[in-house]
Protein backbone atom coordinates (compact mmCIF):
# COMPACT_ATOMS: atom_id res chain seq x y z
CA UNK A 1 0.00 0.00 0.00
CA UNK A 2 1.20 3.44 -0.65
CA UNK A 3 1.55 6.43 1.77
CA UNK A 4 -1.74 8.11 0.26
CA UNK A 5 -4.02 4.80 0.35
CA UNK A 6 -2.85 4.72 3.78
CA UNK A 7 -3.69 8.14 4.63
CA UNK A 8 -6.88 8.04 2.94
CA UNK A 9 -7.98 5.27 4.98
CA UNK A 10 -6.60 7.21 7.93
CA UNK A 11 -8.88 10.08 7.23
CA UNK A 12 -11.82 7.92 6.08
CA UNK A 13 -11.53 5.60 9.66
CA UNK A 14 -11.48 9.33 11.77
CA UNK A 15 -14.77 10.72 9.56
CA UNK A 16 -16.51 7.45 10.24
CA UNK A 17 -15.26 7.06 13.97
CA UNK A 18 -16.19 11.01 14.66
CA UNK A 19 -19.74 10.53 12.94
CA UNK A 20 -20.88 7.03 14.56
CA UNK A 21 -21.90 7.47 18.06
CA UNK A 22 -19.43 5.01 18.96
CA UNK A 23 -17.31 5.13 22.46
CA UNK A 24 -13.89 7.54 23.45
CA UNK A 25 -12.23 3.87 23.76
CA UNK A 26 -12.99 3.21 19.84
CA UNK A 27 -11.84 6.57 19.45
CA UNK A 28 -8.77 5.81 21.34
CA UNK A 29 -7.88 2.60 19.57
CA UNK A 30 -8.08 4.40 16.19
CA UNK A 31 -5.79 6.90 17.25
CA UNK A 32 -3.42 5.02 18.14
CA UNK A 33 -3.55 2.64 15.34
CA UNK A 34 -3.55 5.76 13.48
CA UNK A 35 0.08 6.74 15.05
CA UNK A 36 1.36 3.38 14.64
CA UNK A 37 0.95 4.04 10.55
CA UNK A 38 2.20 6.97 10.76
CA UNK A 39 5.36 5.91 12.72
CA UNK A 40 5.55 2.47 10.32
CA UNK A 41 5.41 5.20 7.07
CA UNK A 42 7.98 7.49 8.47
CA UNK A 43 10.38 4.27 9.67
CA UNK A 44 10.00 2.88 6.00
CA UNK A 45 11.00 6.22 4.26
CA UNK A 46 14.01 6.89 6.59
CA UNK A 47 15.07 2.95 5.76
CA UNK A 48 14.74 4.14 2.61
CA UNK A 49 16.87 7.23 2.17
CA UNK A 50 19.55 5.27 4.14
CA UNK A 51 19.62 2.36 1.71
CA UNK A 52 19.85 4.79 -1.34
CA UNK A 53 22.38 6.59 0.60
CA UNK A 54 24.66 3.70 1.15
CA UNK A 55 23.77 2.73 -2.50
CA UNK A 56 25.27 5.88 -3.46
CA UNK A 57 28.54 5.54 -1.37
CA UNK A 58 29.06 2.50 -2.49
CA UNK A 59 29.18 3.25 -6.25
CA UNK A 60 31.38 6.41 -5.48
CA UNK A 61 33.75 4.38 -3.81
CA UNK A 62 33.92 1.70 -6.70
CA UNK A 63 34.28 4.47 -9.01
CA UNK A 64 36.92 6.29 -6.95
CA UNK A 65 38.64 2.34 -6.86
CA UNK A 66 38.40 2.07 -10.55
CA UNK A 67 39.96 5.43 -11.21
CA UNK A 68 42.96 4.42 -8.64
CA UNK A 69 43.17 1.29 -10.25
CA UNK A 70 43.80 3.17 -14.26
CA UNK A 71 46.37 5.48 -12.79
CA UNK A 72 48.32 2.98 -11.81
CA UNK A 73 47.97 1.07 -15.12
CA UNK A 74 48.79 4.09 -16.60
CA UNK A 75 51.85 4.89 -14.44
CA UNK A 76 53.05 0.93 -14.66
CA UNK A 77 52.45 1.22 -18.53
CA UNK A 78 54.66 4.48 -18.19
CA UNK A 79 57.58 3.31 -16.63
CA UNK A 80 57.58 0.13 -18.92
CA UNK A 81 57.79 2.08 -21.99
CA UNK A 82 60.73 4.35 -20.63
CA UNK A 83 62.92 1.78 -19.69
CA UNK A 84 62.32 0.35 -23.13
CA UNK A 85 63.03 3.22 -24.53
CA UNK A 86 66.20 3.98 -22.32
CA UNK A 87 67.26 0.51 -22.74
CA UNK A 88 67.25 1.14 -26.86
CA UNK A 89 69.25 4.42 -26.26
CA UNK A 90 71.68 2.54 -24.27
CA UNK A 91 72.11 -0.24 -27.17
CA UNK A 92 72.15 2.59 -30.04
CA UNK A 93 74.91 4.18 -27.92
CA UNK A 94 76.65 0.82 -27.25
CA UNK A 95 76.56 -0.19 -30.47
CA UNK A 96 78.04 3.38 -31.85
CA UNK A 97 80.79 3.14 -29.42
CA UNK A 98 81.48 -0.35 -30.63
CA UNK A 99 81.65 0.78 -33.94
CA UNK A 100 83.67 3.90 -33.72
CA UNK A 101 86.46 1.93 -31.90
CA UNK A 102 86.58 -0.38 -34.98
CA UNK A 103 86.33 2.61 -37.16
CA UNK A 104 89.69 3.61 -34.98
CA UNK A 105 91.08 0.57 -34.28
CA UNK A 106 91.40 -0.66 -38.30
Amino acid sequence: MSSRQIIIIIIIIISSSSSSSSSSSSNIIIIIIIIIIIIIIIIIIIITIIIIIIIIIIIIIIIIIIIIIIIIIIIIITIIVIKIISSIIIIIIIIINVITVIIISS
